[in-house]
């Protein structure tokens, strides 16, 4: 059995020994230890060496000193050996890659205005920052080492600020030195350092990098959109993150798909903007050769939403979805961690119910349909696993349901967890070697 396994088996044993209650077995227990001398039995000679030493009060024979030294060598290794597992620490978790296939870790939820972790294995939810704040939307860093949320202010102003602390939700602090007022989003740099924020600031939406060491922001020079509800989440640009990914309006009040550089302070222009065709949901690629976007004709009476693929520089433009016999798709995941495929929400011609569907974009494959229903309803969000083994989807409602989807079958079944809002996955790395 591997340490690994036993760490995963014993907290479960723990708990189950600690519940107050009493045990069917309780009588035949007591029934049987009356009846067994107190005594440990290592005290007895008979228990382990043989009979015949034990009972004999004058030996026959020559004493066995070498079997007998044998036999307490490996009993004192034994119980060494269960001294070391029992009380060595449980290893710490390596950090993980920026990008690409990585370990799974813990899922973070928000409940009840509290942040948790959830074992994706046992499903046990274990509450790591709770307390009479609101705390929500918890973000895991990049390598998996740190995480972020956002905590609500309780003067009356409807401000927030970000928190930061390690993954297990110690350390905590304040990263924005300021209260933000209409906290829209946020994300991290690949290396962690920053964190990239979009608020309201003097009486417009903003984006801004934050350092996470609690300094000072740096306002960025992009003109976001001035309504609020039209500002889409940027991103940083992996691996090195010297470019944000971000959308802004132009004369004909049309969305555009831009990059801003960190360093030079320019800003390209990836997909400019059309007249009566508005874009949303714009997101990089694992490694930041690549980009989605929606493209939609803002013009019409029906919604008529696209999934597109292009190079990072605006190029190769394509459908992500080949499917001829849809009215609409919008992009239900970000993309895989091998940045292979992500998940598309399609709406079929001829009203049948919409369905989640695995596409790979290399166009080699067919895609995969997750399984849901009249029994199972389709997730409006799907989250990868790090190591692309699973995936987790959403359905929102009053109270929001929670499903697991294999990506290779498209089996989907029910979660047995509960929580609020969206989760996040922690990359990790695996387990640090001992020393």
């Amino acid at each position: 059995m591997t340490l690994d396994r036993i760490d995963r088996i014993l907290p479960p044993l723990f708990d189950e020994l600690a519940d107050p209650r009493t045990p069917d077995y309780l009588e035949a227990a007591i029934e049987v230890a009356s009846s067994r001398p107190q005594r440990p039995a290592w005290t007895f000679p008979g228990r382990w060496l043989p009979v015949q030493i034990s009972t004999s009060a004058t030996p026959v024979a020559r004493m066995p000193w070498r079997q007998i030294g044998v036999l307490a060598l490996i009993g004192i290794l034994i119980a060494a050996t269960v001294v070391a597992v029992g009380s060595a620490p449980k290893p710490s978790l390596l950090p993980a890659p920026p990008f690409g296939l990585a370990e799974n870790g813990a899922i973070a939820i928000s409940v009840e205005g509290d942040i948790a972790t959830v074992d994706p294995d046992s499903g046990r939810t274990t509450r790591i920052v709770a307390g009479s704040e609101l705390d929500t939307v918890p973000t895991f860093s990049p390598d998996g080492t740190q995480l972020a949320f956002q905590r609500a202010l309780d003067d009356g102003s409807r401000a927030s600020v970000i928190m930061l602390g390690a993954a297990d939700g110690s350390g905590l602090r304040q990263v924005t030195p300021e209260p933000l007022a209409s906290l829209q989003s946020w994300s991290f740099s690949p290396d962690g350092t920053q964190l990239l924020v979009t608020a309201m600031i003097d009486e417009r939406m903003r984006l801004m990098t934050q350092p996470v060491d609690g300094g000072a922001p740096t306002v960025l020079d992009v003109k976001l959109p001035i309504d609020p509800e039209r500002v889409e989440p940027s991103s940083f640009r992996p691996p090195a993150g010297q470019e944000v990914l971000f959308m802004a309006t132009d004369v004909t009040t049309m969305r555009g798909l831009y990059a801003h550089d960190l360093v030079s302070g320019e800003t390209r222009t990836i997909v400019a903007p059309v007249p009566g065709t508005d874009l949303f949901g714009a997101s990089w690629s694992p490694t930041g050769e690549a980009i989605t976007f929606h493209q939609y004709d803002a013009t019409g009476s029906v919604i008529s939403a696209r999934a597109f693929v292009a190079s990072a520089d605006g190029s190769n433009v394509r459908r992500a979805d080949a499917a001829t016999d849809t009215s609409f798709e919008y992009q239900a995941s970000a993309f895989s961690s091998d940045g292979t495929r992500f998940v598309l929400n399609r709406e079929y011609d001829d009203g049948v119910q919409a369905r989640s569907v695995i596409v790979p974009l290399t166009g080699d494959a067919d895609p995969v349909e997750l399984a849901c229903g009249a029994e199972l309803a389709c997730a409006n969000a799907w989250f990868w696993s790090p190591d692309d083994t699973q995936l987790i989807g959403v359905i929102e409602g009053q109270t929001n349901q929670y499903v697991v989807a294999d990506p290779v079958t498209g089996q989907v079944s029910p979660a047995d967890w509960t929580a609020s809002g969206m989760p996040a996955w922690q990359r990790t790395g695996g387990e640090a070697p001992r020393d």
